[in-house]
């Protein structure tokens, strides 16, 4: 016997134990009595034993009806509280999101941020999933992450890209670089920056060419960041000399501060990372020094959770 044959029929069976009656749960379910009882009956007959007792005009369970009672409770509580759970997820009262971010982005703009919606949904669950740009790609194409906050340089077919925040480029060169002293009208405040109220467009644009000469600290290749500034040599017709390589942005910055070469950063490392008072901050005039930071999910069913999430780190980052 498979219990699964009878789904359709349980409300009939449970409608005859509450009613204790065939005629008044037929009333209630507005069928036959007749086609009710046979119903029941070839139920009965596949399970090899009856479920009710019929005697008189009540009607009362076997110990077979008992379990089936039972079981059917079970199954009514289960659906009771799917129910419950799929009403708080569309309510935003909980479900699970999983985003990905660069070490940088994970470390310095997402803590505010989701620590703003967990306030707002404390029973949504975030896990933040960190790595390098290429694997956070390869995560949200596996559907590992929900969500992906990075930059792009190529927009694909099948994804959505919201605009969270604008990055410019900039050089970062060792305090104690003797080169500091010829590019001094160069030279842009970091406070500013830190502020949030430099004024770009106004400041004087360092010729990259102007470094030739000079030992840089580059992100590995494949990195977006190396990417970009590999355009920027090229726009500059330099071929740079590179004296180290890293994984991770603030690495970088770290081996600058301690005068292994110049870095490439951006405003958002400045304005949201540690001081960089080893480093002298400048502008490079380029065609190139202007990023996005997205927020990149699949074009896809996203959960409730996931796509509030996604307006509120568009909406909070206005605020940043």
């Amino acid at each position: 016997m498979k219990f699964s044959n009878h789904l359709n029929h349980l409300e009939y069976i449970y409608t005859i134990y509450q009613e204790r009656s065939f005629t008044r749960a037929a009333e209630k379910l507005y069928i036959s009595q007749p086609s009710l009882s046979l119903t029941i009956k070839k139920i009965e007959n596949d399970i090899g034993h009856p479920i009710f007792e019929r005697s008189g005009k009540e009607v009362s369970l076997t110990r077979i009806g008992e379990r089936y009672i039972k079981a059917i409770e079970d199954i009514m509580r289960i659906q009771t509280r799917l129910g419950v759970e799929i009403d708080d997820i569309l309510k935003l009262k909980n479900g699970n999101v999983v985003i990905g971010g660069t070490t940088f982005v994970s470390s310095y703009i997402l803590p505010t941020i989701l620590k703003r919606f967990k306030d707002a949904y404390p029973d949504v669950k975030i896990e933040v999933v960190v790595d390098q740009s290429t694997e956070l790609e390869n995560k949200l194409e596996a559907d590992i992450v929900d969500i992906v906050i990075d930059n792009t340089t190529a927009f694909l077919d099948g994804y959505k890209y919201t605009p969270l925040l604008e990055e410019r480029i900039l050089l970062g060169i060792p305090r104690e670089n003797p080169k500091n002293r010829e590019l001094a009208e160069y030279c842009i405040s970091e406070d500013a920056l830190r502020r949030g109220d430099f004024d770009f467009e106004g400041a004087r644009k360092l010729p990259v060419s102007r470094l030739s000469a000079e030992k840089f600290l580059l992100m590995k290749r494949g990195n977006k960041l190396r990417q970009v500034v590999t355009r920027i040599f090229d726009e500059s017709k330099i071929i740079p000399n590179i004296s180290m390589e890293f994984d991770r942005l603030h690495t970088s910055v770290s081996y600058a501060k301690a005068e292994f070469g110049i870095c490439f950063l951006t405003d958002l490392t400045v304005k949201f990372g540690e001081r960089l008072d080893n480093l002298c901050l400048y502008l490079p005039d380029t065609d190139y020094s202007d990023e996005m930071l997205y927020v990149i999910h699949k074009k896809k069913y996203l959960s409730n959770a996931a796509v509030e999430l996604v307006d509120f780190i568009r909406r909070a980052a206005q605020d940043l």
